[in-house]
């Protein structure tokens, strides 16, 4: 760990250390709480409850959160602007917060609702920088320095740290975070980040030496793989190698002669196949094949129960309160441990605000989608990412929960969504290759 830094602070230094505030956020969103850390050091941080948190870990973020909001201050923020840039963004919080006045837990719910929007304020550090998809890849390439080969010394040499028992009383293999699957969403995550890093680096091999910076890319990839094979986190694998090939689509998309017109017709491909999917279910038959769960580990059946919960079809039990109702308390009973999810964003969400809350968060993803096409048809690096997360986004939240929640995957997509145009004066001579939603369509 000690020499891949060494190489990468050798290659390129780092813009600014307010950078230290979203590779902190994002560091501790990919593995295990800080109070874990610190227990784990002997130190002594408190009790944490499902409802009011751990007091270690509500600090940390809320310092992240204050140092965020200073940085942003001393860099002239436009707050007006962000606000008239991202109307639905800013609407979906406040009918988040608001919800907490209708929730059983009002003031958690509150919190949460804080700190879940401390994910927007950290992404507006990146965005504010004089080069943001630079310093996007170096916090992600950097962390994934420390958490990836962690993650396989846990695994091998550490079992109390890097194992804990599944639900069955398996060993499940969680690296340095809490489960297989938080693993396998942090290392898909970084990954693609360090794999649109190694394109870069490919693209500019002939102007200078990069030979052993590629070298390293490949070796983190591959430690990636390993990590996603060896958890066996099923969705986070899937999503690893569709993101892989959505990157090299979009880039021989782009050399096309009419890209809009390839583009349209991906989507039309993909369209059917959903129709498909929603019709005849060939996923079952796939799942039986491979020896999979058709079920999806439980997974529908959480689904059944959940949508036949008393819950108001309006604006939902409150941001992140379901699972403390009695309702769910009977669901859980069914299964070992405590469940806190329904493994599903979009029925998530439906939980949290209702049919109100699922008309914000799709309205919210198409912005989203309509900027991460144009920003691709641009002809960017970033935009080939900025579709691929978007589209990784909503493969993941049909099996996993990730809108709205403290995750690597959720701050990406905010990254990637956030109209960040003409915010902050400091980017605004150097925006580097990062385009957003509402520029002319149109090839660079």
């Amino acid at each position: 760990m000690w020499w891949l830094f060494r190489c990468d602070m050798k290659s390129r230094k780092l813009p600014s250390t307010a950078l230290w505030v979203p590779a902190l956020w994002l560091g501790i969103l990919g593995c295990r709480p800080l109070s874990y850390w610190l227990g784990l050091a002997g130190l002594q941080t408190g009790g944490a409850s499902n409802q009011e948190g751990n007091p270690v870990d509500l600090a940390f973020f809320l310092g992240l959160m204050i140092a965020a909001a200073i940085i942003l201050t001393r860099r002239k923020f436009d707050w007006q602007a962000f606000i008239l840039q991202n109307k639905v963004l800013v609407l979906t919080y406040a009918f988040l917060a608001l919800s907490a006045t209708w929730a059983e837990q009002g003031f958690p719910t509150l919190k949460r609702s804080v700190k879940d929007f401390g994910c927007v304020l950290v992404a507006l550090v990146l965005h504010s920088e004089k080069a943001p998809f630079d310093a996007i890849k170096i916090v992600c390439v950097r962390l994934s320095y420390l958490l990836f080969p962690l993650s396989i010394l846990f695994i091998k040499y550490y079992p109390d740290i890097g194992r804990v028992a599944s639900r069955s009383g398996d060993a499940m293999f969680c690296g340095v975070a809490q489960h297989k699957n938080t693993l396998g969403l942090m290392v898909f995550v970084f990954g693609l980040v360090i794999l649109a890093d190694l394109i870069e680096l490919r693209q500019n091999q002939g102007k200078t030496r990069h030979r052993k910076e590629i070298r390293i890319r490949y070796l983190m990839l591959a430690m990636g793989l390993w990590l996603l094979i060896t958890c066996d986190s099923a969705t986070s694998l899937l999503c690893f190698i569709l993101g892989c090939i959505i990157v090299w689509g979009t880039g021989r998309l782009l050399r096309t002669r009419s890209p809009q017109r390839m583009l349209f017709r991906a989507l039309g491909i993909l369209l059917i196949v959903l129709l498909i999917e929603g019709t005849f279910h060939p996923s079952v038959v796939i799942f039986q094949a491979l020896g999979r769960d058709a079920t999806l580990t439980g997974r529908t059946e959480i689904w059944e129960m959940v949508k036949e919960a008393p819950t108001n079809p309006i604006v939902g039990c409150g941001f992140y309160s379901y699972w403390s109702t009695e309702s769910a308390l009977r669901i859980s009973e069914k299964y070992l441990g405590t469940l806190t999810t329904a493994h599903n964003g979009f029925l998530e969400m439906y939980l949290d605000g209702g049919f109100l809350g699922v008309g914000l968060l799709v309205a919210l993803l198409l912005i989203g989608g309509k900027g991460a096409v144009r920003s691709m048809l641009a002809g960017t690096l970033f935009g080939r990412m900025m579709m691929t997360f978007w589209i990784l986004a909503l493969i993941y939240n049909n099996s996993e929960t990730s809108f709205f929640r403290l995750e690597p995957l959720w701050f990406m997509l905010l990254v990637v969504i956030i109209d960040a145009r003409k915010l902050c004066p400091q980017r605004s001579a150097a925006v580097g290759d990062m385009q957003f939603p509402g520029l002319a369509l149109g090839r660079t």
